[in-house]
């Protein structure tokens, strides 16, 4: 079985469960798991909090799933 679905736009994982089960109560289950994610991702690490005055340094991490570096 496969199926076609369009992903919103949250970079996650997602957990697909499955539950069958006949007429004379047999039942199976299946547990699939999906990751959405870019090729080329620049995930921010900003602070939670920021208080008047507070001076910061943003960084942010870079992943490339891509073949070309």
């Amino acid at each position: 079985m496969s199926f076609k679905f369009t992903a919103p736009e949250a970079l996650t994982r997602w957990k697909l469960q499955l539950l069958a089960h006949t007429k004379t109560l047999q039942s199976a289950t299946k547990t699939l798991k999906a990751v959405t994610q870019k090729e080329l991702m620049v995930v921010p690490n900003a602070p939670r909090f920021l208080r008047e005055g507070d001076k910061i340094i943003f960084s942010s991490k870079i992943s490339n799933l891509t073949e070309k570096y």
